[in-house]
């Protein structure tokens, strides 16, 4: 691995998240099929973590402690408990997912992005000085930082695009925070990815849903839940 200081270490993966997010936006520039842009942009991020995985010269842990990793995807499960009772609830509407949807959200997108804001920058960033809490913090901000492509890619950047952004990018540094705990947890990128794949299916919570009483005491059951998980957890791992 490549030892290059830690001020140094958090420079080069700030811009390599910059220069990721260069290219993802330049593919929408220039095509306006959304599934050619879907399908170049996994062409690109597979290259792009290939590319870096090589330069940062880290080796990557593919090993898989099973009963963690059940865990962690449980937490993942009971967080999301409102979401999936309002699934149940919509019984006139089918739940369905395209096959393009199913390869980019579901195995390409956690693929490349536990790769490598978990399996190359973490280890990278501690193997450079750099402490655990920080690269816990700085690792978890970059993967939301490296979301506001869906900003970039916009035609006509207003206000609504701006606040959608905002959000999402607030919801996905929270959600870097945990997959970064995963890692740190479990020390495995095939953890994280599991966990990033079944969160993308259950899709961003709808808080529009949060109006009838009913579903918000789902949804607080499953937080409650979610955060009382982290002290089992630590009692059982």
């Amino acid at each position: 691995m490549i030892v290059v200081g830690w001020f140094m270490s958090i420079i080069i993966t700030l811009t390599l998240t910059i220069i990721l997010l260069a290219f993802l936006g330049t593919a929408s520039h220039f095509i306006s099929d959304e599934n050619k842009i879907a399908i170049i942009r996994m062409i690109i991020g597979i290259g792009y973590c290939v590319f870096v995985t090589v330069i940062l010269d880290v080796p990557l842990n593919f090993n898989i402690p099973v009963l963690s990793t059940l865990f962690h995807l449980t937490q993942i499960v009971v967080l999301f408990i409102g979401f999936i009772y309002c699934v149940y609830q919509q019984t006139d509407q089918i739940y369905c997912l395209n096959s393009l949807f199913i390869i980019r959200a579901l195995v390409v997108a956690p693929i490349i992005e536990e790769t490598l804001f978990r399996g190359v920058f973490i280890p990278y960033l501690l193997t450079n000085g750099c402490t655990s809490i920080f690269t816990f913090i700085y690792c978890s901000m970059l993967f939301g930082l490296a979301h506001i492509n869906h900003l970039i890619t916009e035609d006509v950047i207003d206000k609504a695009a701006i606040i959608n952004t905002v959000i999402q990018v607030g919801f996905t540094t929270l959600f870097g925070m945990y997959s970064s705990y995963v890692f740190f947890s479990t020390k495995s990128v095939i953890s994280c990815i599991l966990c990033h794949a079944v969160a993308n299916y259950l899709g961003f919570p709808d808080f529009t849903t949060m109006s009838d009483k009913k579903t918000a005491i789902i949804y607080l059951i499953g937080v409650t839940l979610f955060i009382g998980s982290f002290f089992i957890h630590g009692i059982l791992f």
